[in-house]
């Protein structure tokens, strides 16, 4: 089974881009964190986007987690972002996909991608690695995560502590988010998401 194929047939080819908020017409941005010393930024980002993903994501549908950092060619070169990840509590669990993409600034670096379907029990576990990354909080995830609901049809992208970005072309969902998520929005891209979705 072609999994990154099913995916882009989906969301299209931007589905595992940075900011995808910026990729899609009609996606929203959640802001995690705000201010306070990092335990305090940590936790509020963490309750914030296990909220809002228990909500998203069905217990009952496959999910996939898209892991990407930057690299040389070879893996080899990488060791110490897999021992990261495995403090996470992440066993990696069997690759059902894996591709790599030049760097267009820099000719000796690359950016691989893995592909995992993961249970919704480990969902968490990516979910705290990517919002640890750039708060010095341990254990953390290099590199950026996107979590998957292919049956749901929704995409997930938390970022770092600061945000998550969620898209779906399920119109209908998005406004349900929207709505009961509206004070989790970031204020700084709200006129944006208020005209697709209409204000409160």
């Amino acid at each position: 089974m072609d999994y990154r194929k099913n995916i882009e047939s989906v969301f299209g080819r931007h589905a595992f881009d940075h900011a995808l908020f910026y990729q899609y017409e009609k996606a929203l941005r959640f802001e995690l964190s705000v201010s306070g010393s990092a335990i305090e930024m940590f936790t509020t980002a963490w309750g914030k986007a296990e909220t809002i993903l228990s909500e998203v994501f069905s217990k009952d549908s496959d999910l996939y987690a898209c892991w990407s950092f930057y690299g040389a060619s070879r893996y080899l070169s990488s060791l110490s972002v897999f021992r990261e990840i495995t403090e996470c509590g992440i066993k990696i669990p069997k690759l059902n996909e894996s591709w790599c993409e030049a760097d267009e600034d820099d000719s000796n670096s690359f950016r691989h991608f893995l592909l995992f379907k993961i249970s919704s029990s480990t969902a968490k576990n990516w979910l705290w690695g990517a919002l640890a990354q750039d708060l010095g909080i341990r254990p953390r995830i290099v590199g950026k995560v996107h979590l998957v609901d292919l049956e749901n049809k929704i995409i997930a992208h938390p970022y770092d502590d600061r945000g998550m970005d969620i898209y779906s072309p399920d119109s209908g969902l998005m406004q349900n988010l929207f709505d009961q998520f509206n004070s989790y929005l970031l204020d700084y891209d709200r006129d944006v998401m208020e005209s697709a979705f209409g204000a409160l």
